[in-house]
This record gives structure tokens, sequence and C-alpha cells, in this order.
């Protein structure tokens, strides 16, 4: 409360304040007074209470709790060893950025820390567990800070305030640890950067009150996710489960569940001044150095997060159940296991799997994991028939686990998802010359251009053809007489595999203009939507083709995929976002014409032998929507 930048901002409230009241000078005393208790109160909720007795106490019972619900803990012992004789005096503190999955990560990265006697981080919290009683006094003590979102964008004291403590923990020397996703992630994905809290750190780099920061990608790979359940009903439109300490106290039934392994990787370690001086950039000096430092930075710690994620077993039979709806027999899901693992494998992508790992003890262990997602079937004494259940939160968990490695071949799924487009004769026969599939292949990336944080995003006709290149090394695709094709002999099933990852999002992209399209024609020229309530409009029209059999995928109503297809056709200039009454309005820009031409290239890349059952598809969305939808907006 007493550094120089907080009682500014306090001096400025009290001016502002005083001229819009008038307030006379023995009340600006008085005004000072309230607004500097508004900040003690801030500090009073925001600040961390660091208490070893009690980290030790909660070390304790967290091993307890740990041992009954998971199997192991794998961690990188080398790296641990490294951070154990990480020389502060010359790195500056170190920041700790783990992937954000569940409640368990920050948890979990304490108690790694603790167990190696390497000393314990301040964590950024956000509020959920503000409202609980006495989870927050634990948390406080064991080092969480508690941040309030809302008043972090709105009040000018909050976040002032929250900016001297962050800044003051750096300069104490301790270690910071926050969440680079800025959210736990509910669709398995790695969430693009947030750069609020990174950018406090790198400017007490800059501004020379700490001589430097290291920053520590962490990643935390879970065979089950505590509470991935509740997940499918956010991704669906419904409120977040308020967290409360009855729901901690129900939470007890866990103890006799069986979560399986957790795998803790770590990245390279990050000097901020020395990333700085790699990019060229002087952020000592100039401010849009700075921002763009902290931007490329931000984005490797997402990148190196990615790399070292680790695929656990449930990810990849959740990724072969999901291509296989119609059931697969535990033999056939076995072998196929096996054949995703050798290509995960030769893509330098990291598995869970030992090399003298049994594939059938995985598999099986799997199904265990999933068994509340999936229906068995035995058609004799000798072969077992798995079918993933057809209701919606079964669907959003199995692609949930499998978004664990779908980033591993989504390069490859726009690819084959592209040259399937050209229809079956061309694709596997004859073959496309590569000019063709690299524009049919970059609007694809474009259009799903936010699905997923890529490193090495083509680009470039230059970096397709070194793409393609690869495709036919890897035995996916085949070079005949100029020309591209499936790989006759082995490419059929590595081009079924990477296309199922993004037939699902094509379907909702082409969900959604399909309902822009139909909602321009019945509206006039000068409506506007509110964003929200259009959203989820989109997410109940296709909630009703995929009830119609119009869509096959259920994963495609996501919420989260919607915002992503919204917010790619504002880039398209389909539609404008604007403010207005402090909520976001969408106007249709396209004309119909327009808007059909979009659906017409986005309805190519949907799953060939799916689409062209349907006579005409887009009709018969067009009278769902008619009928059903339009009349709630």
């Amino acid at each position: 409360m007493n550094s120089q930048r907080v009682q500014s901002v306090i001096k400025q409230l009290v001016e502002e304040k005083s001229k819009k009241y008038q307030q006379t000078t023995l009340n600006l005393d008085k005004l000072h007074q309230n607004i500097e208790k508004q900040g003690i109160d801030i500090c009073e909720v925001m600040f961390a209470n660091y208490n070893m007795g009690v980290i030790r106490i909660f070390a304790w019972f967290i091993t307890k709790v740990f041992r009954q619900i998971y199997e192991k803990v794998q961690i990188n012992e080398p790296a641990l060893l490294e951070l154990q004789n990480y020389d502060q005096k010359t790195g500056g503190p170190l920041i700790f950025m783990p992937t954000h999955r569940s409640y368990i990560d920050f948890i979990m990265c304490s108690y790694v820390f603790f167990s190696y006697k390497i000393k314990c981080p301040h964590i950024a919290a956000a509020e959920d567990f503000l409202s609980m009683a006495l989870i927050p006094t634990i948390l406080r003590a064991s080092g969480a800070f508690f941040l309030k979102r809302k008043q972090l964008e709105d009040s000018i004291l909050y976040k002032t305030i929250f900016y001297e403590y962050v800044q003051r923990i750096l300069i104490e020397e301790c270690y910071l640890e926050f969440f680079i996703e800025g959210t736990r992630s509910r669709t398995g994905k790695t969430l693009n950067p947030k750069f609020g809290l990174l950018s406090i750190v790198c400017d007490a780099v800059f501004d020379k009150k700490i001589p430097d920061a290291t920053i520590l990608p962490i990643t935390i790979n879970y065979e089950k996710v505590l509470e991935a359940d509740t997940y499918p009903y956010e991704l669906l439109g419904e409120e977040k489960v308020k967290e409360s300490l009855l729901r901690v106290i129900k939470a007890i039934k866990i103890l006799s569940s069986n979560f399986g392994r957790i795998h803790v990787g770590f990245g390279k370690m990050i000097s901020v001044k020395e990333w700085s001086k790699q990019q060229g950039l002087d952020s000592f000096e100039d401010i849009r150095d700075r921002k763009k430092g902290v931007e490329s930075l931000g984005y490797e710690v997402a990148y190196q997060l990615i790399e070292e994620m680790v695929v656990m077993p449930t990810g990849i039979v959740s990724t072969l159940l999901l291509m296989n709806r119609r059931g697969i027999t535990e033999d056939q899901l076995i072998k196929r296991f096996e054949w995703v693992l050798r290509q995960i494998t030769k893509r330098g992508a990291k598995t869970s799997m030992t090399n003298n790992g049994s594939s059938d003890v995985a598999v099986r262990n799997s199904i265990g994991f999933l068994q509340d997602l999936v229906d068995k079937k035995k058609k004799n004494v000798f072969e077992l028939t798995l079918i993933p259940k057809q209701e919606y939160k079964s669907i959003l968990l199995l692609s949930y686990y499998r978004n664990q490695l779908a980033h591993i071949f989504f390069s490859e799924g726009i690819v084959c998802c592209a040259l399937n487009g050209f229809g079956h004769l061309l694709s596997h026969k004859e073959g496309v010359s590569i000019e063709r599939l690299w524009e049919e292949s970059d609007f694809l990336l474009k259009l799903l251009k936010r699905e997923y944080v890529i490193r090495n995003r083509i680009t470039s006709k230059e970096q397709m053809i070194n793409f393609i290149q690869y495709m036919i090394d890897k035995n996916v695709l085949e070079k005949v007489q100029d020309k591209i094709r499936v790989n006759q002999q082995f490419g059929e099933q590595a081009s079924q595999f990477t296309c199922s990852l993004i037939w699902p999002l094509v379907e909702c992209y082409w969900a959604t203009i399909v309902y822009l399209y139909q909602l321009k024609r019945v509206s006039d020229t000068s409506t506007t939507f509110e964003l929200s309530e259009l959203i989820t409009q989109i997410q109940g029209f296709a909630e009703q083709m995929y009830g119609e059999h119009i869509m096959e995928h259920y994963e495609s109503c996501s919420i989260e995929t919607i915002k992503n297809a919204i917010n790619t056709y504002q880039t398209m200039r389909c539609i404008n976002i604007s403010k207005k009454d402090d909520s976001d309005q969408v106007s249709i820009v396209f004309t119909d014409q327009e808007l059909l031409e979009v659906e017409a290239q986005v309805k190519k890349y949907l799953k060939n032998n799916y689409s062209k059952s349907i006579s005409n598809p887009i009709d018969i969305a067009r009278s769902l929507l008619d009928y059903t939808i339009i009349p709630k907006l």
C-alpha cells in the first residue's frame, strides 16, 4: 500500500471523485481514507500468507490422498536435480508455468517441489475458491494468492495493487507459479497464451527491479482428469459449477476411485533477458519491443508445453473409440492402439508407454478408466465389442482425451482432409496437382487456425511442398506423375485416422455458416444479434442437426469450437462484431450469395461418405432453422 505507484493511483482516484462530487477539503481526507480502506480490503483478500508449517501438514495430507487415488506419479528426475542446483543469484527468481487441465495442477507442482526440497512457489489462483470456508486459508498458507479477473479488468486500484504485489514477490526472491493459458482447458487442447502476469514479470526484469527471471514450462499429464466430468456441461453452455466446501466434502467419495498415472515433464529453462536479446529486441528502452518480447515469449512457453506433452493411453483409446462409433472389438482396438503408438513415436512426440510396456494391459486399463463412457457387448465368449455411448457427456469426454494427441497430426489431417475433398477417384487413384492441393489446404489451414497452437504452421507453397514430402516419407501420401494421392499400400489407415481429427471441427464451422446464411436470409440488413445469445442458438441448432442425422459428430456442438468459428468468420469479414451498450453485437456483412459460396467451400471437407449420403443437407438444415431456431432469437 505504501508503494509510490499505489499511492499515486489513490491520489488520482481522490482527485477524480472530488471533481465529480465537488467535495470540500475536509471530505477529501475522508475520501482518501475510504479509498485506502478499499485497498487494504483488496490486500487482505489477495495476499498469500506463506507458512512452512502448514505446507508440511498439507504435503502429508496430499501424500495420503494421492497414494489413494493415483497409481503413480512419473517425474523427469534429471530436470528436478537441475532445479535443486539452480543459481538464483545469476538467473533471478524461477517462474513456473504448468499446463492447466485440473485444479490438481498447482497442488501437484508444489507437492513435487516440496518432495525434492525445492522452494515452493507463490501461486496465482483464481477466485473460484474464495467463497469456500477454510480452503482459502489453507491455500494462502501454501503460497496461493488470489486474483479476481473482473476487478483486474475494471478497477485501476485493484490492478495496481496486484501489479505491485507480484513484483514484490519477485524482488524478495520468491519463486512464482502461474498458468500461461489463464484458465483450465475444458477441451483438452493447449490454449493460446495470456500475457498479463508474464508482462509483470518482464517489467520487473526490464525496469531493473530484479537481475533476471528464468521461466520453466511444466507439463502435467493425466490418465484420467479428476473433474473432467463437469467439462461437457460447460462446453454445452451451462454455467460453471461453483466450488464450495460442501462439494469438497462430497468429493471424499473419489478416494475409492482410481485415476491412473500422472506424468510430470519439464521444458527448457528460458532466461527473460536472454530471450529478448535472442529476438533482437531492446526491451529495456523500447516499450514496443518489450511488448513484442512478451508475446513471443508467451508463445514459446505454449510451444514447449505442447512439445513436452505426454500422450497417455486413454488419449489413444478415446481417439480410436470415436473413430469406430458403431463399435470395435478389443483385439482390433489393441492392434490399432499399437499402430497409433508407432505413428506418435515416428513424429517425435512423447507417450507414457515404456519399451517393455504391454499394449494389452494399457488398453484394458484405459477401458477401465473410461468405463462410464463405453458400452460392452459380447458377440460370443471370445469376442468383446466396445461401443462409445452416444450421449453427449460420453462423446465430449472422449473428445477431451482425444485432444491429447490431435495437435501431433493436425497439419497432416488438414492435407488429407483437403485431398479427400477432391473425391475418392482423384484422392486415391488419379491424384491431385500440388498447386490445387496447396490452394485447398491453405483455405482449411486458415479456417481452422484458432483450433490448435502450432509452432511450425504451413503458410507458403514452399512449406507445403516440403510437408508433402514429409508425408510421403511417412508413407501417408505418394507421388504419381507429378500428382499427389493417398499411398495405396499404407496410406488409407493414416488418411482416415488424421481426417477423423479434423472432420468434427469442419462440421462445426459448416453448421455455423449455414446458420449465419439462414439468419441473413430471414432478417433485415440492419439487424444485429447479441453475440452470447447467437452462440447459444448456433449450439442448439447444431444439436438439432445432430439429432436429425445431418451431422455425425456430437463434439461439433461444442461452444468453444463455435466461438472459434465465429471469430474466424469475423476475420474473413463474413460478419462484424462491435460493442454496443456493454455487449458484443454481431452483424452479417456478406451477401446471401457470398455466404453460400463460403458454405460450399467448407462443405467440401466434410466426411465424404456421410455428407454424400444426404441428398441436400443445407436444405434440411434450412428447414430445421426456419421452424425451430429463428423464433427463439
